[in-house]
């Protein structure tokens, strides 16, 4: 948001993500920009094609064409109907694995009643030990964020220490959960959790 205006606040703007692998996914890329400020709302619009003005001149920097296709458009609105249900059974996973875990060192990430589940993140101190563990079971896992922004060369941050993040970044393992998991799979998931637990 930092880069569609200067001094935008936080609770003025919010950009969405579409990703095909998102809780509402379109089948390509797409996302989307809300706010309630009309002057970061025409900034976007503009930014979104070329940075043009009404007279089709670029008159802002960082202008590309990133308008949303009509195909995206008519799947998201078409999936939109079914996203709480389908959140709500990403829910439910995530909420089974939170039980299968509980009293042990593994934690699941986030609030079992609030949390979308987009990933159910595993948090423990013997991350690769447990990947390596529910992969010869099977069942595949990922580290979704292995590097901090200051370690990705063509950002060129310099965040100084960030301990915090690090330990994130190091304990942090994503288990299956999408609504097409079957119970069966996830019975799996919980079984193998419940295995590492008593003989890990």
């Amino acid at each position: 948001i930092g880069t569609i205006a200067k001094n935008v606040k936080a609770e003025d703007a919010a950009a969405y993500s579409f990703y095909p692998t998102k809780n509402l996914g379109a089948i390509g890329d797409a996302g989307a920009v809300a706010t309630n400020d009309p002057a970061v709302a025409e900034r976007v619009m503009r930014l979104r094609q070329y940075g043009w003005d009404d007279r089709r001149r670029i008159t802002i920097p960082g202008g590309r064409n990133s308008r949303m296709d009509p195909l995206q458009a008519a799947v998201l609105t078409a999936r939109l109907p079914w996203l709480e249900s389908r959140n709500e059974r990403r829910r439910m996973i995530a909420n089974r694995y939170r039980q299968a875990v509980a009293g042990s060192a593994i934690r699941i990430h986030g609030d079992e009643r609030e949390t979308v589940a987009h990933h159910a993140v595993a948090l423990t101190d013997r991350r690769d030990d447990l990947a390596a563990f529910l992969g010869e079971r099977g069942i595949t896992v990922a580290v979704h964020y292995p590097y901090l922004l200051g370690e990705m060369p063509g950002l060129r941050l310099d965040a100084g220490p960030v301990p915090v993040a690090e330990r994130f970044r190091d304990s942090m393992l994503s288990l299956p959960c999408f609504p097409e998991l079957t119970d069966d799979e996830v019975d799996r998931v919980v079984a193998a959790l419940t295995d590492w637990i008593d003989h890990g």
